[in-house]
């Protein structure tokens, strides 16, 4: 098998972008629940490309925990996700069960990061 390189784009040229929220879906991961949170499709800069006319987004990924009183999802006080909320000035109000949508999240205003990896965070 031999190697190519793919096209790609440079991160640097998409950090301080302003997008918004798109989804922020409850999942199951290896280690327990998650919040992952996926920004609208950001353009594309001149010269970048991305294989397959994939679209451009940043996502984050933001642990939820559940109540040993009665197993709903709850957030916990001081945790990364607790402070994203009070960082946003969100209030979840709902229930949510796995696989739902968090709908005080969905079209929150967010700024795009890059991580220590290269890839664009959602801050």
């Amino acid at each position: 098998m031999r190697t190519e390189k793919g096209k790609s784009i440079n991160a640097d040229n998409y950090v301080g972008h302003k997008t918004k929220i798109l989804s922020a879906r409850i999942e199951s991961m290896k280690f327990g629940a998650v919040v992952r949170l996926i920004s609208e499709s950001i353009p594309l800069k001149e010269g970048d490309e991305i294989k397959d006319d994939k679209e451009l987004r940043a996502s984050k990924i933001l642990g939820i925990q559940t109540s040993e009183t009665d197993g709903a999802f709850v957030v916990t006080v001081g945790s990364n996700l607790d402070k994203f909320l009070k960082e946003k000035g969100i209030v979840i109000e709902k229930d949510y069960q796995m696989g739902d949508n968090i709908e005080e999240l969905i079209g929150t205003p967010v700024i795009i990061q890059k991580t220590e990896d290269g890839y664009l965070e959602i801050a």
